[in-house]
């Protein structure tokens, strides 16, 4: 592949501390790489170069790849660990969402290379990864050159499509998930032209979290391709909440929140679908997985397979 813009340094830090200095000062057209999947790609473009590029690459870091759970019980996950590990982790066998949503991404080569961490600083509106982790109440950790660290809310990391809070000098650490608790039942679902190398056309992550008694306790629905960056639909989550999931109460309220998640979304047409076909997928795709939800919540689950291509 040619590249439109000359690479005139490539830096590969091996720990934090020489990232860090890597990054202090930062150079003139540094651009961290994770996996690289998408960003060799964008610098493929015919553009006109407006300077040159310093590659800082992540990948050498161990600091940053693994799965772990810490003494509070949240899970912590390295922006360098790919979407591999992420799908097969039996740590994270209580973040259904999450893990379908790795594994839906391209095919196994990509998912060998492509990072958690890279798929959300993509800061895609599509990007399943964001979709998923947004339902999960997932957290960020920044950290800047000096070693300070900071940590945000999922839903306050985008600021726009390609547009992350990220400031110069600072890299994406990981992901904070809270625990999974008993109760807890999440899918996320898909919708594209083809099962596989697909961008979503509508993607959505769905999390509940459900009483002794049946009980809605909880309830997260992210959207994906239908805002110019992943959103909740609050109003649709604030329809389940307080709903038992046994009979009719439960249905009524399914529909009333896949109309409300349609609302929510204000999706673009272009070449891959049309704004009022998303807006009319988002209300299929919700009320189907919710019931679903529903059905596994009281033991009778109605169908397996939480991550699905229309």
């Amino acid at each position: 592949m040619e590249l439109s813009r000359p690479i005139t340094a490539y830096l590969r830090p091996k720990t934090l501390p020489e990232l860090e200095h890597a990054l202090s000062p930062l150079p003139t057209g540094a651009r961290l790489i994770a996996g690289g999947t998408d960003l060799m790609v964008k610098l493929g473009f015919h553009q006109k170069a407006t300077e040159p590029v310093v590659l800082i690459s992540m990948g050498a870091i161990g600091e940053l790849s693994g799965i772990l759970q810490g003494k509070d019980r949240w899970i912590e996950i390295g922006s360098m660990t790919t979407l591999t590990g992420v799908s097969s982790a039996p740590i994270l066998s209580g973040y259904t969402a999450l893990r379908d949503a790795a594994h839906s991404v391209a095919g196994p080569s990509i998912r060998n290379t492509a990072t958690i961490g890279g798929n959300v600083c993509n800061a895609s509106p599509s990007a399943d990864l964001s979709v998923a982790l947004l339902a999960s109440d997932a957290e960020v950790s920044l950290r800047d050159a000096s070693g300070s660290e900071r940590r945000l809310r999922l839903g306050d990391f985008f600021l726009g499509p390609g547009k992350t809070a990220l400031l110069p000098g600072e890299y994406l650490r990981g992901f904070h998930l809270p625990p999974s608790v008993p109760g807890t039942f999440s899918s996320f679902h898909k919708l594209g032209v083809r099962s596989v190398m697909e961008i979503a056309i509508v993607n959505i992550a769905l999390r509940i979290g459900v009483d002794a008694d049946g009980t809605c306790r909880t309830a997260r629905i992210a959207l994906g391709a239908v805002a110019p960056v992943v959103i909740r639909a609050l109003d649709a989550e604030a329809a389940l909440t307080g709903v038992s999931v046994h009979g009719k109460s439960w249905t009524d309220a399914v529909a009333s929140a896949a109309n409300l998640a349609m609302e929510a979304a204000k999706p673009i047409s272009d070449v891959r679908a049309s704004a009022g076909y998303r807006r009319d997928m988002v209300r299929a795709l919700v009320a189907e997985g919710l019931a679903s939800l529903g059905s596994k919540a009281t033991g009778n689950p109605i169908g397996t397979n939480v991550s699905e291509t229309i």
